[in-house]
């Protein structure tokens, strides 16, 4: 669930004093993408209870990376959406059935080794297995080939600039698994 970001970079500039950051934020999670709805003209939005902020997206492979940045939305024909931040998340990392609220830095890119927050991102999130058994033997598996769908030529720019935000470094199970299993031997 997004709650809300501070101290986002102002992507709107103008002759209007007033004209501020119009903020939305795209997750990106295996096969899903989803947005939340566009707060106008703040730099530290809250997207309200009845607002769209909140999604559950479902697990393949416990290994899969939630990708969250945050845009100002443009509007018009030639509009285009402008990247505030971005963010990575590894779900393998949390407890099931714990609740966190957590606080992370945006950045353009994971890539730049100097590189300054552009904002705060707030979140609550909660991750539930129906088996943790069936969890934990798939991520002894590779992780599958996933394929996003999109509506429209602005949800696929996106897609795009999420699916390039980080250079993920997946564990090799097997390799591990045999390591560990060769010395009981």
């Amino acid at each position: 669930e997004i709650l809300g970001c501070d101290e986002l970079e102002n992507k709107d500039s103008g002759l209007q004093k007033s004209n501020k950051t119009d903020s939305f934020c795209a997750l990106v999670y295996e096969d899903c993408m989803a947005k939340t709805d566009c707060v106008d003209d703040c730099l530290s939005p809250r997207l309200l209870p009845w607002t769209k902020r909140a999604f559950i997206l479902r697990m393949q492979h416990p290994s899969s990376m939630l990708n969250i940045g945050v845009f100002d939305s443009d509007t018009g024909p030639l509009a285009k959406h402008q990247t505030i931040g971005k963010v990575s998340i590894t779900l393998a990392n949390f407890k099931p059935r714990t609740e966190y609220l957590l606080d992370y830095n945006l950045y353009e890119s994971a890539k730049i080794a100097e590189r300054e927050p552009k904002g705060i991102l707030k979140i609550r999130m909660r991750t539930e297995y129906n088996s943790q058994r069936k969890a934990i033997l798939s991520a002894l598996g590779s992780i599958p080939k996933i394929t996003v769908n999109v509506d429209n030529k602005s949800d696929y720019r996106i897609k795009l600039i999420m699916s390039y935000t980080n250079q993920v470094v997946i564990p090799d199970l097997l390799g591990i698994w045999h390591s560990y299993q060769t010395s009981l031997e």
